[in-house]
Formats: structure tokens, C-alpha cells, sequence
């Protein structure tokens, strides 16, 4: 199951990548790292991959830290226990506010 799980962490990171990039947002993509800044902001968002937890825990310089879990039944989505809300809908809604569409 790592291995599912390490797969779907990178795949997700490299599609969030070219999300970014396309937005014209500077990323720096490390194996199972990813940050970017935006709107010149002195703190990044970071996100990791927790190996042992099957998750990818962010760092959001605007709402803190989160973590969002992977399920193999759902391999694309990642969702917070904290709020059940998806990875994907936490940073689109994050960066909007910024003005960044991804």
C-alpha cells in the first residue's frame, strides 16, 4: 500500500505543480516536498508527504497547518479530518483570495 500511497502523492504533486506554473506561479518541487510563494509573500505554502500517516500535511501562510488524508478506494482526493474538506477545494479557495485561479 506505500507504494499506492507514494505514487498517488507525487502524481498529485506534479499535477498541482503544472497547475501553479500555468498560473504563472514559481514552484519548487523536491520528492516528496512542494512549495510556492505567492504574491511576494515572505512565507510560503509548503506541502509534505507523511509516509507513515498517508498524508500530505500543508502549510498555509494565510490558515496555518493542515492535514489531508489519502484513501486507496479514492487515490486522487485528499481530504482534511479536521473539516472534510478536499485538499483541492482548501487551496483553490486559499489562492482566490490571492488572485490566483488553478
Amino acid at each position: 500500500m506505500a507504494d499506492a500511497f507514494s505514487r498517488a502523492a507525487q502524481g498529485y504533486f506534479e499535477t498541482l505543480a503544472s497547475c501553479l506554473e500555468a498560473a504563472d506561479v514559481d514552484v519548487d518541487v523536491q520528492e516528496f516536498s512542494l512549495s510556492f510563494s505567492v504574491e511576494d509573500e515572505e512565507v510560503p505554502y509548503l506541502l509534505k508527504v507523511h509516509k507513515g500517516r498517508q498524508e500530505i500535511w500543508l502549510s498555509s501562510p494565510t490558515r496555518g497547518g493542515h492535514r489531508f488524508a489519502w484513501t486507496p478506494h479514492h487515490p486522487d482526493v485528499w481530504v482534511s479530518q479536521r473539516h472534510l474538506e478536499s485538499l483541492d477545494a482548501f487551496l483553490r479557495e486559499d489562492l482566490r483570495t490571492k488572485g490566483v485561479v488553478v
